[in-house]
């Protein structure tokens, strides 16, 4: 849900505010931080509450909380990502009048059959794309019914659903999100200010894995997505929460226009090892008089561990011997009256009566009543965009009996995995005690900086059983730039790469790779078919190439925001690809 502020006029305020004097139009952008709950609904006893990605069949809910008087809506549009789709596949936007939904008072068959009020629109996909729906009439709709919420529901048709992915608002880039623009006018008042914004996804390190004692580069884009322009921003890091961790320091911006003006700010940190919380802070002294102090600070999780002598390869180990915040995930179709404090059926717990390492290992104890599911815990290791990256998974499992009900599964995915088919189960025998299980995979990050890897267990049938986990092992290995594709991707060994991000705002990066040196040009063009900007041109060696645009022309200037297509060319083939450029 989006969160507008202060919006709703009566007759009289509108009438006042005719007579008062001229109005305005102005631009304004809800984005994740202003969804307020969003479900995705896997079956009439099975949801998720704020989950990486929506499904259909999904609620999402805007917080109309605006920060100007509204007169009228001119235009809006809904933007949505699709991460994963199957092709020909198709979903349909709904408005729902009825704002009374939430995850924590509503059962899951309610909120699977949650009343719907007219249709937005239906869209199909083929691949992966971010797309817009307009959804001007039915905020208009919301502003007459004085209503402070927006809620719209995602259904698609056949039994199961197709596999579709939509981003969520805990989407790992900012762009991936969902978000509303609104064109409005609204009461021509005082001057304008600012409101400066920073999010998790605007937080980068580079290198993005460094090992302890390494210099890093920590950066954050800021943005100013109020209607007045913002002078000499200061903006502060710190590793730990602002005030109570250790600072790192503070850079300054000079200027960020009004309307979504974006720009970099960085500094310098000396690495430390373990999972470090690092923090961004705009303004932290509140010298910048906004519209909005909110969303001045956030953080973002950076994995820092020992990197093998002479080599890119990151290691992580989990042991269990230290107390902690273990994160585990299921699908197992739990009721809700079971989910608080704990689950009925299954629970974990860092337990000191079996280990394979130490004294301590991770306790999985399923009562018999799930059925058909999977337990897992995630780790993330850091990785760099755009590479290919071998991951070598091992960890230890501990059964009292030969029960082959359990079988034992692994994930390794840039995304987060969401139910059992996103897993590999691993063949077992009818073992007892410990037993070593092992899992290589190689993938390729495209603009992800993040591999998931997920280990659990999946059940077959209702069968009770106490399982012990311990030494979870972890290594990233990046391949050289110039690898070929892995033959059973079907892909040529010359292609042209999707971008990242995709939406891009200020800069995006296309990847592309050659089998063989060739002569190439890689050239931007709008929808009209008209050249925009030369971004390579020339004779090229073989393997991996990045080039980066910053969404300007041939002469330097900025272009409007819209969609573009990229299209490289070798003497033997074209290929073209689609981005869209959001200011």
């Amino acid at each position: 849900m989006f969160r507008c502020s202060a919006v709703w006029l009566g007759a009289a305020a509108l009438l006042c505010c005719a007579v008062a004097g001229p109005v305005m139009a102005d631009i304004m952008v809800l984005d994740g931080d202003d969804v307020s709950d969003w479900a995705r609904v896997l079956s009439t006893s099975s949801w998720k509450h704020r989950d990486a990605c929506l499904h259909p069949n999904g609620l999402l809910k805007f917080d109309l909380d605006w920060k100007w008087p509204v007169l009228e809506i001119l235009d809006a549009k809904l933007y949505l990502f699709v991460e994963k789709t199957e092709p020909g596949a198709a979903i349909e936007l709904w408005h729902v009048q009825d704002d009374s939904w939430s995850y924590g008072q509503s059962d899951p068959e309610d909120l699977w059959n949650w009343p719907v009020w007219h249709s937005i629109g239906v869209i199909g996909f083929a691949d992966t794309a971010s797309f817009s729906m307009d959804v001007t009439q039915h905020l208009r709709e919301e502003l007459l019914a004085r209503d402070a919420t927006f809620s719209i529901k995602i259904t698609a048709a056949g039994n199961p659903y197709p596999d579709i992915r939509i981003s969520s608002p805990l989407a790992p880039i900012q762009r991936m999100r969902p978000r509303i623009v609104v064109e409005f006018v609204g009461p021509l008042a005082t001057p304008p200010v600012p409101d400066l914004a920073v999010s998790t996804a605007d937080l980068r390190l580079a290198p993005m894995r460094p090992a302890p004692g390494d210099s890093a580069n920590l950066q954050a884009w800021v943005r100013n997505i109020g209607p007045g322009d913002a002078w000499n921003v200061p903006v502060s890091f710190s590793d730990g929460p602002p005030g109570l961790g250790q600072p790192i320091g503070t850079a300054v911006v000079p200027h960020l226009p009004a309307g979504g003006g974006t720009a970099a700010a960085a500094v310098s940190w000396t690495a430390v090892r373990g999972l470090r919380e690092l923090y961004v802070t705009v303004d932290p002294q509140n010298t910048i008089g906004e519209t909005d102090e909110t969303n001045n600070s956030d953080f973002r999780s950076f994995l820092v561990a020992d990197r093998e002598a002479g080599t890119d390869v990151i290691e992580n180990v989990e042991s269990f011997e230290y107390p902690g915040l273990r994160a585990w995930h299921t699908d197992f179709d739990v009721p809700k009256q079971f989910t608080y404090p704990g689950p009925k059926s299954f629970y974990l717990n860092r337990s000191g009566a079996e280990a394979y390492h130490g004294d301590y290992s991770l306790e999985m104890f399923l009562d018999g009543t799930a059925d058909d599911g999977t337990l897992w815990i995630e780790s993330a290791v850091p990785v760099d965009p755009y590479r290919w990256v071998d991951v070598e998974v091992d960890f230890e499992l501990f059964r009292y009996y030969a029960d082959i009900a359990f079988q034992p599964v692994v994930a390794v995915s840039v995304l987060d995995p969401e139910v059992e088919r996103d897993f590999t189960v691993l063949p077992v025998g009818p073992q007892v005690g410990w037993t070593l299980h092992s899992r290589d995979a190689s993938l390729f990050t495209g603009p992800y900086d993040m591999v998931h890897v997920a280990v659990g267990l999946t059940v077959t049938w209702e069968t009770p059983g106490t399982f012990y986990l311990d030494l979870v092992r972890t290594r990233a290995i990046p391949k050289t730039v110039a690898v070929d594709l892995p033959a059973a991707t079907g892909a040529r060994s010359t292609a042209l790469l999707s971008n990242g991000p995709n939406p891009m705002g200020p800069l995006t990066t296309i990847a592309f790779r050659l089998a063989q040196a060739s002569p190439i040009s890689l050239r931007v063009f709008d929808t009209s078919g008209r050249l925009v900007a030369t971004l390579r041109e020339g004779t090229e060696r073989e393997g991996f190439h990045e080039v980066h645009w910053n969404g300007t022309d041939d002469n330097g200037t900025a272009v409007p925001s819209g969609v573009y297509f990229y299209r490289l060319e070798t003497p033997l083939e074209v290929e073209r690809r689609k981005l869209l450029l959001i200011r």
